[in-house]
Order: structure tokens, then C-alpha cells, then sequence
């Protein structure tokens, strides 16, 4: 699941399928402006949480960020100052004549005409451009604008002003490049309105939520006379500031507005020529992607995106039109989950692409130490790779996994019948069962699920996996720093960033009291619990109560974490009535009862009497194992586990700041130990195809060489440098264990991979270099980059060539 709380949209549905479900659903315009109101209001505030402060000028982006700097380069050589001729041409026309759609809007009048001025451009910039362009690489665009002033987009209610569409397809978010937003009023990038950051936000998380094979979403955001560019990250919302672009009606500009237009033009024109790989996808798309392959070439793997037919020739084919639904976030982890298949189509495969951040350990690493430790019930790894190392905090990874069946939900609905409704429940006991069997193994191995949900609880065959160990913590501190010095990772920043995140995990429907109450600890109580409901779910959705949100019983109406747990506590206090305060009306067998009593005793007694009230209002209240109701619902093996963890006092709940005052983290590896120090971490995925071979963790070798040095500046025509202002209230990065890191603030980000999903044996070691900023936290760049960072002794005045100067 997506770190739904830290990014403040865990009661919001993605936009598409609220939209779909809104216009089925009533008649009224009211009540469904007011409800996507609502929504963009509280996606208002997380975008508002994750707006760099800062802003950059178009230089600082494809050097800094996007690594376009040769591409940029040679544009500006091919292209120069040809768009000044495109200026006095705008300059002489008028707008009466060219907008006639103004008088008979209905919208804003002043908002209107913007959005038709700005087509008008579009379309004569691309006829300036074939004329007056000589290099084909330039003198056309492959995107088409669609104006969606007045309808919605395809499935949505959501009007945007304006997109950029790949070609021949259907207008849809799919098939959305680059959102237009226009906006009458010139605004900044402190104050920005609430409204629009809404509008803008609703458009991104759509965009988001259709295209797994993106990196960032791009928004051209006109207000007042300016245009600007917007990207939207896993991480944060950078601004990239363009320049004028619009003129009003009857208003002469002077020589220096003109030339900034002419500029503003060029670069919009960059921007618009730019091949899909380049700006916000993994890979060459063309529109809806259906399909991808993973292909094995000198013990590497790389991902290819085509659209229809194609042959997989010796590789893996990944579908990607038949998807498995996970809720998106706008910011944060978030996952993609296909069912795929192998050269052989009876082989059932799910395709897992997911964004984690880049200082938490790798999903297939727990999975290493799973099934190195001999755990069952969780899905077996097949392949995987990076398919980018680090972008603005986050790493990009593909996980093909072994098909674990279906949600247990969905499972039990296909098939109950009232007339074996007793089977139906007696297998949901051996369900849970197992289930809660793999986590204590899984506990005993080290390792805490902690986004336990009914969609990660699912049946293939007669047996019931976990699956979704994405945000699984790490619990054994000894294995935490050999994974995180095999990994070249400093264990302070890997283990602290895994119990920072603990209040931030889960799924609220499921999630424990505790963790509801805003608990800074974690433990196998609390995965167990959230089992616990998962199975009362489960037997709520057998009973017919299967649609949350129009379910009477309070035991499963979300209104607020906190009011939530109150309102648990209050129907799960008496054994013989909790059944009914869940949805749970009929009777049951006496295994499932048998199943749900051990639970519910082992969960919330403690010498017989009801402990709901001490946990809400001590959220990191210690409860006690109890295994003689643990014997109801545990095999024997995982019962030994239990009583092996409480005897060598490996049960640990851990506050968040341990480490602050901890003895351990005097061996924490330090910086400059991390550079030297690493080792290569081997990963058991087996290959499924003889073609395949296994693949190795994207990790550098100890003792290996360095980078080569910085490529000579000499034959780069050199760009502007004009720095934007930075955020005053930018700290250095501490040094001090008791700090902990934000990487949404870091302005700098580590090196890419834009299509290899794994390195080769022999590849180089990546070499940090630090700015000169002391805001800037130290970034990794790999050795086969374009043009490398400057030294501190490069002289950037050097450097600094005015744009103006290099297109004449």
C-alpha cells in the first residue's frame, strides 16, 4: 500500500474512479460540485506541504535535475534567437480577432481568453518552427493540444484548460503529456491560491494514477502574463520560472520584455520537443502503454515501452492492461501492481513498479531474508531491478513475484453461496490461521509487516499468503547494519528513517488502535491485530455487509484516526457482543469462533479483564503474550516462535528517537566510511528462464575503481547561471544521530537510470561531490553522466554566459 497518512490522502480515492463513480451515482450538480470541492481542498494542503519554496530558472533544472544538459546544449545551438521573428509577429496581430469564443463564455471572460491565446500560440509556433527550424529534430513536436475548457476529460468530471496529448490516441489521462493550467492573476510560488493548487493537484494525481511508467508529471501553469513549469515528484513540487509569454490586447512591450518572450518561447519549445524518456517517463511511450518488456542482455536487464503488438522475442513480457487496483497518492510511496506473464502464457506473474525512498531498504530484501530464513506464505521473487536510482529521494524499482491468488475478500465472495456459508467461514479460519502463522515467523526472522490490509492478505489454492512487504521494518538491529552496509547505505539514516516512519503505515481501516491513537511504536501486536480485522471484515463481507461506506455499524466508519480507535474500543469492549458491533449477524462455526476468541483474548485481555481503555489512552501501552489464547489461532511451529522471541527478550517496540541516546549508534558507519567501506549484496531471485540469468542488487564493489575524472567543459556551449534565491530557513545537514533527515527538502538529487533495470558486474563506483551551498546535502552521480557537477574550485563565474548571448 501507498504511505497513505504521511501524505495526507488516505481517505481520498483517486480521481478517475471517484469521478466515474460521481456521475453514475447521482443527479444532482450540487452535491457533486460540493464533494469535488471538498477533495481539492484537502489535495490543496498536501500540495501546499510539498511546495519547494524555492524557485529555479530552466538552466538550474536540466543541469541539476533532469541531466538534459547536452540536449539543451545542442537545442540551443540548432535553434539560437530564430524565435524573435515569432515575437513581432504576435506582437502585430490582435486578439478580438483571433478569440471570437470570448464573448460566449460562460467561464471566466479574462481566464477564457488566456486559454485560447495560448492554443493560438501553440498552433503558430509550430508553424514558425517547421518553416524557420532547419535541424528535424526540432522544427516539430509530437504532442498535440487539446483544449478541455468546456468538457470534461474521458471518465472524469475534471475540466482542465488545456493538454498535451501523444498522438492518434483518445484524450484521456492516459495519454496525457504535459497539463495546461491558466490562471487570470499573476501569482508566486508562496501564494499560490488554495484553488488553484487544488485544481492543479487534482489534475496530477489523475495523471499519476493512469501512468505507472511515469517519473514526474510536468504542468505549464500561465497566470498573469507568465508562464511557468511545475513538477510534480514523489517528493515535492519543484517551480522552474519560464518568463512573459502572454501580451494583453492593445499593450506595447518594451525591448526587454520582448526579449524575454523570445527566450520564454525557446524554452517552451525545449520543452515541447523533448522526447517522453526525457521528460517524466521511464521509458520511449507513445500513449497507452499495454505492454513492456524486460529484456536480459550481458547479465543486465532493461525495460522497453511499446504500445500494441510487438514480439517478447527472448524477454518478459509485463502486461500492463490488466492491473490490479491500489489506491495513488499525489506524494510518497506508491505501487502499481499487474498481472503479468512469463514466455509461457500458463505462467502467472504480478509485476510490482513501485517508488520508495531511496534511503529505506529495497521490498525484495525483505524477501531475501524471508525466504532465507525459511518462511512460508509469502510470494517468491522472480526478478528485479531499478529502473531509476534516484530521483529527488526516491528510487523507482520493478519486482516480477509469484501470483498469490486474490484478496481474501474477493476470494471468499466468489465462493459463498447461502448454502455454504458454514464451509465458506470454516475456511476463513484456516485462513487466518496461517496467516498470522507468517507473521510471527516472519517476526522471528527479523522482520515487521506493518501494512497489514485485506487486500494484502490473499488465497491461491487451498493456502493463504502475505503479500505487500514494501513497508516492512527491519526489527533486528544486527541484521539491519550488515543489510545496510552490504546496500553502501549508512545504517544511521537507514534505521532511523524505518522507525521514523512508523506512526505514517497502514491502512486506517485496519490499522490497530494503538497506531490510530498516533503510536510511535510498533510490534507484532500490532500486525496481529490488524488481522484481527481483516478477518472480521472478511466474515462481514460473508454476511452480506460488504460495502464499507454504506455500512451502518460503527465498527467500520472512518471519522478521523482518533475517533475511529474510540469507537473501536467502545464495540470491541465485551467478548460476547463484538461479533455483532462488526456486521458479523449470523451464526458461525465453532472453529471460526474458536479462532476470533484466541484473538480477540490475546489482543485485548490481560488477565481476563478488557484492556481497550488503557490503550486509548496510552498509545505505546505494552501488552503481554498470551500464549495460551496464541495456541487458538497459531501452529505449532509458529508457537515455538512466539515463546523463542519472549524468551531471549527479542520482542522490540522502538520509539522513534532511540537512537538519539542508544549505545548502539556509536558504530554507526559514518560518512566517510560509507564511500569506502561496502560490499556486494547477493540477492536469491532465481531466474524463471533459462535466458534470464539471476541478477545482482544495483550496489558498488569494495576496492573498486574510481569514476573517471570530469569532462572538460571546453567543447559545451555553456548556459546561463542565473541562480534562483534559496529557502533562508535551509539548515546544512546535521551531523548530530539525533536529527533526523528530510529528503523532501533536499534541493539536490543523486543520478538516474533511465532504462536499465540493473547494472553490470563490472560497472564503476559512483563518486559524491557536494556543492558549494552548505543547504545542499552531498548526491551521488554516476560516472557515465553527461556533464559531471563542478569542483569547489571551479571558478562558476567562468561559467555564467547569459542565454541572450549564446542563441546569437
Amino acid at each position: 500500500m501507498t504511505e497513505s497518512a504521511s501524505s495526507g490522502l488516505s481517505h481520498i480515492t483517486t480521481p478517475s474512479r471517484v469521478a466515474k463513480t460521481t456521475v453514475q451515482s447521482t443527479d444532482d450538480p450540487t452535491k457533486e460540485n460540493e464533494d469535488l470541492e471538498a477533495r481539492r481542498r484537502a489535495i490543496c494542503k498536501v500540495v501546499r506541504e510539498h511546495l519547494d519554496e524555492s524557485t529555479y530558472y530552466i538552466d538550474d533544472m536540466v543541469e541539476d535535475h533532469l541531466e538534459l544538459v547536452e540536449e539543451y546544449s545542442a537545442f540551443n545551438s540548432a535553434v539560437g534567437g530564430k524565435f524573435e521573428g515569432l515575437v513581432d509577429e504576435i506582437m502585430g496581430s490582435t486578439h478580438e480577432e483571433e478569440h471570437p469564443a470570448v464573448s460566449r463564455s460562460s467561464r471566466n471572460k479574462v481566464e477564457r481568453e488566456k486559454a485560447d491565446y495560448f492554443r493560438t500560440l501553440f498552433l503558430k509556433m509550430r508553424e514558425f518552427a517547421a518553416c524557420s527550424i532547419d535541424d528535424t529534430r526540432y522544427n516539430k513536436t509530437q504532442y498535440r493540444h487539446v483544449d478541455k475548457q468546456d468538457t470534461p476529460v474521458s471518465g472524469t468530471n475534471i475540466k482542465p484548460d488545456g493538454l498535451f496529448c501523444f498522438p492518434r490516441t483518445n484524450v484521456s489521462f492516459e495519454t496525457t503529456h504535459i497539463v495546461l493550467e491558466v490562471k487570470p492573476t499573476e501569482c508566486n510560488s508562496k501564494h499560490i491560491p488554495d484553488k488553484t493548487l487544488g485544481q492543479i493537484g487534482d489534475y496530477v494525481l489523475s495523471v499519476w494514477n493512469e501512468q505507472p511508467l511515469r517519473t514526474f508529471v510536468p504542468v505549464l501553469m500561465l497566470h498573469g502574463e507568465r508562464l511557468d513549469l511545475l513538477l510534480f515528484t514523489r517528493s515535492k513540487v519543484v517551480k522552474v520560472m519560464l518568463g512573459q509569454i502572454y501580451r494583453p490586447p492593445d499593450q506595447n512591450i518594451g525591448i526587454e520584455e520582448k526579449s524575454d518572450m523570445q527566450n520564454t518561447l525557446h524554452d517552451l519549445w525545449f520543452i515541447l520537443t523533448l522526447a517522453p524518456e526525457k521528460l517524466g517517463h521511464i521509458c520511449a511511450v507513445g500513449g497507452k502503454q499495454k505492454k513492456i518488456i524486460v529484456e536480459a542482455k550481458n547479465d543486465n536487464l532493461f525495460v522497453t515501452g511499446i504500445n500494441t503488438g510487438g514480439s517478447a522475442r527472448d524477454g518478459k513480457i509485463v502486461l500492463l492492461n490488466n492491473r490490479i487496483k491500489r489506491p495513488v497518492n499525489l506524494f510518497g510511496r506508491v505501487a502499481y501492481l499487474f498481472r503479468s506473464q512469463d514466455k509461457n502464457p500458463k505462467d502467472s506473474l504480478v509485476a510490482k513498479i513501485s517508488w520508495i525512498p531511496t534511503d529505506r531498504f529495497s521490498e525484495c530484501t525483505a524477501y531475501s531474508t524471508l525466504h532465507k530464513n525459511g518462511v512460508t506464505g509469502v510470494p517468491e521473487v522472480l526478478y528485479y531491478g531499478t529502473l531509476k536510482a534516484d530521483f529527488f529521494g526516491y528510487r523507482m524499482e520493478i519486482l516480477l513475484l509469484e501470483d498469490c491468488g486474490t484478496p481474501i475478500i474477493d476470494h471468499l465472495g466468489n465462493i459463498s453461496t447461502p448454502q455454504n456459508f458454514m464451509k465458506c467461514a470454516n475456511r476463513l479460519a484456516k485462513y487466518a490461521k496461517e496467516a498470522a502463522s507468517t507473521l510471527i515467523h516472519a517476526y522471528d526472522a527479523g522482520i515487521l509487516h506493518r501494512d497489514i490490509s485485506a487486500g494484502n492478505i490473499t488465497v491461491k489454492g487451498e493456502n493463504a499468503y502475505v503479500i505487500d512487504w514494501g513497508f516492512s521494518m527491519f526489527t533486528d538491529e544486527k541484521k539491519s547494519r550488515e543489510l545496510a552496509d552490504n546496500i553502501n547505505s549508512r545504517m544511521k539514516d537507514v534505521l532511523e528513517n524505518e522507525y521514523r516512519h512508523n506512526p505514517f503505515t497502514g491502512t486506517p481501516l485496519y490499522m490497530s488502535i494503538q497506531t490510530l491513537c498516533g503510536s510511535s511504536m510498533r510490534s507484532i501486536m500490532h500486525d496481529i491485530e490488524s488481522l484481527f480485522m481483516v478477518v472480521l471484515h472478511a466474515l462481514a463481507a460473508l454476511n452480506g455487509s460488504t460495502e464499507i461506506a454504506d455500512d451502518a455499524k460503527y465498527g467500520w466508519k472512518f471519522l478521523g484516526n482518533e475517533m475511529m480507535a474510540a469507537l473501536r474500543v467502545g464495540n470491541l469492549a465485551g467478548p460476547e457482543k463484538y461479533l455483532k458491533r462488526f456486521g458479523c449477524v449470523c451464526e458461525i462455526p465453532l472453529e471460526l469462533r474458536q479462532v476470533l476468541d484466541s484473538l480477540y483474548a490475546f489482543l485485548f485481555l490481560d488477565g481476563g479483564h478488557y484492556i481497550g481503555g488503557k490503550m486509548l489512552d496510552n498509545s505505546d501501552y505494552e501488552r503481554k503474550f498470551d500464549f495460551k489464547a496464541a495456541r487458538g489461532f497459531l501452529d505449532d511451529g509458529a508457537l515455538a516462535k512466539l515463546q523463542s522471541i519472549q524468551q531471549n527478550c527479542a520482542m522490540q517496540e522502538m520509539d522513534i528517537d532511540m537512537f538519539s541516546t542508544s549505545a548502539p549508534m556509536q558504530h554507526a558507519i559514518q560518512p566517510e566510511q560509507a564511500k569506502s567501506d561496502t560490499k556486494e549484496l547477493l540477492v536469491p531471485a532465481p531466474a524463471v528462464s533459462a535466458n534470464i540469468p539471476s541478477v545482482r542488487a544495483p550496489v558498488a564493489r569494495k576496492n573498486s575503481p574510481k569514476a573517471p575524472a570530469p569532462a572538460s567543459r571546453a567543447n559545451i556551449p555553456q548556459l546561463r547561471k542565473r541562480k534562483a534565491p534559496s529557502n533562508e530557513n535551509e539548515k546544512p545537514l546535521a551531523q548530530s544521530p539525533t536529527r533526523l533527515r528530510s529528503q523532501g527538502n533536499s534541493k539536490k538529487v543523486g543520478a538516474t537510470q533511465q532504462t536499465s533495470l540493473l547494472p553490470s558486474k563490472r560497472a564503476t563506483s559512483t563518486i559524491a561531490n557536494r556543492r558549494k551551498n552548505p543547504s545542499i546535502p552531498a548526491s551521488t552521480r554516476q560516472s557515465r553522466q553527461i556533464l559531471p557537477p563542478p569542483t569547489d574550485n571551479f571558478n562558476e563565474n567562468t561559467a555564467s554566459v547569459s542565454r541572450k548571448r549564446q542563441r546569437k
